[in-house]
């Protein structure tokens, strides 16, 4: 079984059209929010055969993870993932409630474990996913002080263990406010090709088109930025710390298709350039940290633990009250596991 889990403040009509447009069978999970509009969501689920999560059953699940981070914030989404994993799913798909499908029949692009795929390498030890499109952008996330340089990348197919597909999109891709304030970019089309980043090469993903396997799901809590000055981070470092951690296990991430047209909701570009500023801002010291860290567990739940626990006592801007999340994470992980 795999699942498909969305956080909204919205009604999530993509919904219908990812399970319209799926050949396989996807348990569709809606976590709620304090401003959701309830009705609508538990009407969408019922259409799908899905699982509404509303605020009040989120507190019934018996997950010590709900009463950890706070409501109206888009990390309520970690409910959803460790409710996919107590029910069984194998790859989870997470997305966000304005990203349309493509293609028909879009699961049979996903491919987790062990293939042959082209494989990139960096000096800078950066990728940049949108080279693979016809727009001169970086994905958000990216280093900001890479962004001038000509990049220099290196492809060599290779058979490799992929943990994580990041899906790219159609229209309106995941940058950064400063991007789209100056350039705008829309996307029309991609090269036809899939890459995925070889041993010492990063490139940043969200959770607005990624398909995660269950082994690799632990790593991919969703950091809790709400009151701190990294908001706009929340999933940026989940999707840093993945891809950390999938490389101490032997395993990769791999960019491409299943294509999704990103039909985006409003932002005010100015409040989320603010909410940018300060995960941008600990960037290099986050970096000189993970360089410096030797993962010692062969547990990815412990590897988060590791992780977390050297940034919020290393760098003052990371909350303290993270180190509660994470252990009400970890504490759920195990109940989930045994």
């Amino acid at each position: 079984m795999n699942a498909v889990v969305i956080t909204t403040i919205n009604e999530p009509l993509n919904v219908l059209d990812i399970v319209k447009k799926a050949h396989g069978e996807w348990l569709v999970i809606i976590v709620g929010d304090l401003k959701t509009p309830h009705d609508k969501c538990e009407k969408i689920c019922k259409a799908v055969r899905g699982v509404y999560l509303s605020p009040e059953k989120q507190m019934t699940l018996g997950f010590t993870h709900a009463s950890s981070i706070p409501w109206n914030c888009y990390d309520r989404k970690n409910l959803g993932y460790l409710f996919a994993l107590r029910e069984g799913a194998d790859i989870i798909y997470s997305t966000d409630d304005d990203n349309y499908p493509i293609d028909d029949g879009w699961d049979e692009q996903v491919k987790l474990g062990k293939q042959t795929v082209e494989v990139v390498t960096s000096p800078s030890g950066w990728w940049n996913c949108l080279s693979l499109s016809d727009v001169k952008a970086t994905p958000r996330g990216y280093p900001y002080w890479l962004i001038r340089d000509t990049p220099k990348y290196s492809f060599k197919k290779e058979v490799v263990d992929v943990a994580v597909q990041s899906g790219l999109w159609i229209g309106d891709p995941d940058v950064d406010a400063m991007t789209r304030i100056v350039l705008d970019p829309k996307v029309s089309s991609y090269q036809d090709r899939e890459a995925a980043l070889g041993k010492g090469t990063m490139c940043p993903y969200d959770s607005q088109n990624t398909f995660i396997s269950r082994e690799m799901l632990p790593a991919h809590m969703v950091w809790s930025g709400e009151g701190t000055s990294h908001p706009r981070f929340d999933d940026i470092y989940a999707g840093y710390v993945g891809q950390i951690i999938a490389q101490h296990h032997g395993k990769t991430i791999k960019f491409g298709k299943p294509l999704v047209i990103q039909n985006r909701n409003y932002h005010d570009l100015l409040k989320d350039l603010t909410l940018e500023m300060g995960g941008m801002g600990v960037m290099r010291v986050f970096f000189d940290v993970m360089n410096k860290l030797e993962l010692k567990s062969q547990s990815v739940s412990e590897n988060l633990r590791e992780i977390v626990y050297k940034v919020c006592n290393t760098i003052p801007q990371i909350p303290k009250g993270l180190i509660t999340q994470v252990d009400t994470w970890c504490y759920d992980l195990e109940k989930i596991n045994k």
